[in-house]
């Protein structure tokens, strides 16, 4: 299939000077930057950092069918602002920048075909998602996706936010999700793992569940991420790099969790997990196994069918609320901190934690083992 090179792509000359008004021709010579080409995702009276920022956006696609497309906005950058463009790729996490740049591609699309180049961005994606045949719920899921990209190419959206407020208020709507897993369940997918000689899977699985994480998480775990990982320890403390909710912000509560297993009946997934890490070598990924590629292997196993790789996630933190009901778990807010959530329970600002040198101590003062002591 042909790919689509978005127009937003735009060809750069040299000029002496551009004058910043919006509703004038930029005059220019010889020495600066003006864009020569318009973008339908941005209006005629779209300013030359919006368009640059576009450029900057579609750098970072890393689809195979949005090869070219990258290839082009990176011609089209000035060299100088190649260093900029990379830096923002911590914004947000890999899978994130993925359907987002798809959904922006889709955009363009439609906004070309139907001629609606002419209107502002949050126009076209109203027009866009409101002819989509998807369930309100995926709609709201797309005005949100769509409006936080137009925020960040410096655009305000009022009536993309109308219209994701008018989806989610839809009262008859069953907001879909994942299934939870359970426990058993996520014992079949390590041992199938293992029997595949899959073990760097198998690892991946388990602690997902035991760090109550989306399978992005631990598809970003190196070596470097476990930062005690000994026999004798007996528990694992991990160090986030880049998660949904932390990006790259290296000082957040959530960046730290220390993995406990205290159930000897499986002792042997503990051996496991010690002997793999030992193995990985200098900056070696934890696993390589994509989020598609998990899904198709749960559909692999007649009792894991109906989970997808959120599910893990979800049947972890079901599992904490359960026991956080029984008593089991004194501190229910200790929930939010592994699953890794946003939230004003915890009173250690970025500052903080910077002072405190030693981050496996600091992992075992923020307590999440005894969450990871109950998975």
């Amino acid at each position: 299939m042909k790919t689509i090179i978005p127009t937003s792509i735009i060809t750069i000359n040299k000029c002496q000077r551009f004058y910043g008004s919006t509703n004038k021709t930029p005059t220019c010579s010889s020495n600066c930057l003006t864009p020569t080409t318009t973008s339908p995702i941005f209006s005629p009276n779209s300013n030359l950092e919006a368009s640059l920022l576009s450029t900057m956006f579609f750098t970072n696609l890393s689809a195979k069918n949005t090869k070219d497309t990258k290839q082009r906005a990176l011609k089209n950058l000035p060299p100088i602002l190649h260093a900029a463009a990379k830096d923002i790729r911590g914004l947000w996490a890999l899978s994130t920048w993925s359907s987002r740049a798809s959904l922006l591609l889709r955009l363009e699309h439609f906004a070309s075909r139907h001629h609606l180049t002419q209107y502002p961005i949050g126009v076209q994606a109203a027009a866009f998602i409101s002819n989509l045949k998807v369930a309100p719920s995926t709609k709201a899921g797309y005005c949100s996706a769509l409006a936080t990209t137009a925020r960040r190419l410096g655009h305000t959206v009022p009536m993309l936010d109308m219209l994701a407020a008018a989806y989610r208020a839809v009262g008859s709507t069953t907001l879909t999700q994942a299934h939870p897993a359970t426990r058993l369940q996520l014992f079949a997918l390590v041992n199938a793992a293992m029997k595949k000689n899959n073990n760097n899977l198998a690892v991946g699985i388990w602690l997902a569940w035991k760090t109550a994480s989306r399978w992005d998480d631990i598809t970003h775990l190196t070596k470097e991420s476990f930062l005690v990982h000994e026999q004798q320890q007996r528990f694992l403390v991990i160090q986030w790099g880049q998660t949904k909710t932390n990006r790259k912000l290296e000082f957040r509560p959530d960046s730290w969790t220390v993995v406990v297993e205290e159930d000897p009946k499986v002792g042997w997934i503990w051996e496991l997990t010690q002997r793999t890490i030992r193995s990985l070598g200098k900056g070696e990924l934890l696993t390589t196994t994509t989020t598609e590629a998990l899904r198709r292997f749960m559909r692999s196993i007649p009792t894991t069918q109906s989970l997808t790789g959120h599910s893990i996630k979800r049947g972890a933190v079901a599992t904490l609320v359960d026991a956080a009901l029984e008593q089991r778990l004194h501190d229910p807010r200790l929930i939010s901190l592994i699953a890794k959530h946003k939230d004003d329970l915890h009173s250690f600002p970025q500052a903080t934690l910077r002072y405190c040198a030693d981050k496996v101590k600091l992992a075992l003062m923020l307590g999440t083992q005894h969450c990871t002591r109950l998975l």
